[in-house]
């Protein structure tokens, strides 16, 4: 069910609709209006559009520093395997040969067991913290697709306001939807390739 809340986005009024519930959408907006802050300040006098793009990008410079960090927990996560696939061979074979070296083995195949359940811990514990990479991940690719399409409908209303007196901003404004679009599609193709990546 499609959700309608009151946002405030740099000091103007948004009604914004999705299937989130409220208070998610309602952190997205905050996490877009302290971005446009931090980079615009209290006396910003520039173009709201550009204001807008700067900070579609600094959100996606976040996407992507979330992208490396599970890409690196990923690596990690396969070495572990390893290591643990190589730890439960040795136990295998320590078990072959229980019957014959019981009393010398008996403390090796302890410390093999031991070794592959932290093994087996540390790999759940990477997994989670891919899981919660994930969530986060997903959030801030929703706040630069937000903040993009945000950036778009400023943009338009200003330039059909003035489009009649000033044809540089006009062919200006053309050229910011196609590098948005540009971006909404790398964004969304660095997404897909992340969660095939996920996925094999």
């Amino acid at each position: 069910m499609s959700n309608k809340v009151s946002v405030n986005i740099y000091g103007k009024e948004y009604v914004v609709g999705g299937d989130r519930p409220a208070e998610q959408i309602m952190r997205i907006a905050a996490h877009v209006d302290l971005k446009m802050q931090q980079i615009g300040g209290e006396e910003y006098n520039g173009p709201m559009s550009s204001l807008a793009v700067l900070t579609a990008m600094n959100i996606a410079e976040e996407y992507y520093d979330l992208s490396a960090s599970v890409e690196e927990l990923q690596r990690a996560k396969n070495k572990l395997q390893g290591d643990a696939s190589h730890y439960e061979q040795l136990w295998e074979e320590a078990k072959k040969s229980f019957v014959v070296y019981k009393e010398d083995s008996q403390a090796e195949i302890q410390a093999l067991n031991d070794q592959k359940e932290e093994l087996r811990e540390k790999i759940n514990e990477k997994d989670r913290e891919i899981e919660e990479i994930k969530k986060n991940q997903k959030l801030v690719e929703s706040e630069a697709n937000r903040a993009s399409e945000e950036a778009i409908s400023q943009a338009t209303k200003q330039y059909k306001d003035m489009e009649n007196n000033f044809f540089d901003l006009q062919m200006e404004n053309i050229q910011l939807k196609s590098e948005l679009e540009k971006l909404r599609n790398r964004l969304k193709w660095e997404h897909d390739d992340t969660e095939n990546n996920f996925g094999s």
